[in-house]
Order: C-alpha cells, then sequence, then structure tokens
C-alpha cells in the first residue's frame, strides 16, 4: 500500500521526483479558482477539484504520476442559455520529462508534462484532462432542457384518418390489371 502523504486542501506545489522517490499518494483537494483556464470557460468558481494523484517512478527514471480529478462546475446550456451543473471527470496518466525532446520520445499513447525543476504545480499535472471533459458544446439532458420545445408525438392515429383521401391507393392493382383508375 502506497503511503498516503495529505488528505484534504492540498499544497499547490509538490516536489515531483521526491513523491516518485518514495512512492507517495496525494489526496485531498483545491479550489477551482486555482485552475484559470479552466474557470475560463465555467461559470463560477466557488467548488473544489477533488484529486488523488500517485507518484511513482517509470521504467526511464522519470516521475510517472496517475490517478483521477473530479469537480462540479456550472456550464451555460447552448439550448436555452440557462446554467445547469455538471459532474467532471479526468483520468491522469502522464510521466513529467525536463525538456521537449524527453517529451517527444515518448510512446504516441502516454501523455506528457515538461518541468525544468524538481517543483511542479498540482495545477499543471491535472487541468488539461479536466478542460478535455468540457462538453465542447454544453446543454442540458434533452429532457432536462427547460428551453426545449420540442415533445415527441404519440403514435396514436390522429383524428379523421379514415376519411384521408389518396390519390394513388388503386393505381398499383390498376397497372396489373391493365385497367384505367378510378378517378
Amino acid at each position: 500500500m502506497r503511503p498516503v502523504m495529505e488528505t484534504g486542501p492540498l499544497p499547490r506545489l509538490v516536489d515531483h521526483y521526491k513523491m516518485a522517490n518514495q512512492a507517495q499518494e496525494l489526496v485531498g483537494s483545491l479550489p477551482l479558482s486555482e485552475f484559470a483556464r479552466l474557470c475560463a470557460t465555467v461559470s463560477g468558481d466557488e467548488e473544489e477539484v477533488h484529486l488523488r494523484l500517485a507518484f511513482s517512478k517509470s521504467d526511464h527514471n522519470r516521475t510517472h504520476v496517475s490517478g483521477e480529478a473530479s469537480t462540479a462546475v456550472t456550464l451555460v446550456c447552448q439550448n436555452c442559455m440557462s446554467e445547469f451543473e455538471f459532474e467532471l471527470y479526468g483520468l491522469i496518466d502522464a510521466e513529467i520529462v525536463a525538456d521537449e525532446a524527453e517529451l517527444a520520445s515518448l510512446e504516441d499513447e502516454q501523455d506528457g508534462l515538461v518541468s525544468t525543476e524538481r517543483v511542479v504545480a498540482l495545477t499543471q499535472l491535472v487541468e488539461d484532462e479536466l478542460m478535455l471533459a468540457v462538453p465542447m458544446i454544453p446543454r442540458h439532458k434533452e429532457a432536462d432542457c427547460p428551453g426545449n420545445a420540442f415533445q415527441p408525438e404519440t403514435k396514436s392515429e390522429p383524428a379523421g384518418s379514415e376519411n384521408t383521401h389518396r390519390p394513388f391507393a388503386g393505381l398499383a392493382e390498376a397497372m396489373k390489371t391493365g385497367k384505367k383508375p378510378e378517378s
């Protein structure tokens, strides 16, 4: 079992090298207001971002960070332009590298973060994953949208359907028999 360093409010900066050498895990929260780019895309910043991050050494002696981040945000529905709550959730799986050359050498499916310092901001580790979880076009669920005027029609027959004029109703039969259809 990994040693858990912290629960509750987390520090803004951590020594990723030390955390990886000790195989530590962080569990706690940061204020949403610390995530400047994310706050620019959502309404309000009163919530907390809940984190669980595990630090370890990778095969190439780099810091590997894995875990998850989640928070509730307020978005503006693009159908009705009213606000609604949305749960963001992101999985973190990244290696911290020293420069762009190391970043380019990572496998295609591996995420990376360039940090020339031993100390890294926790927001740097998780903000991109949370930003990717924000819907491109935020909307309520169709049934929950107050501005949704669409109501699905029922499958019942409309009134008076037995008297509907069907001009080509006898055409197929008339063509088979060679008779001229009645008008």
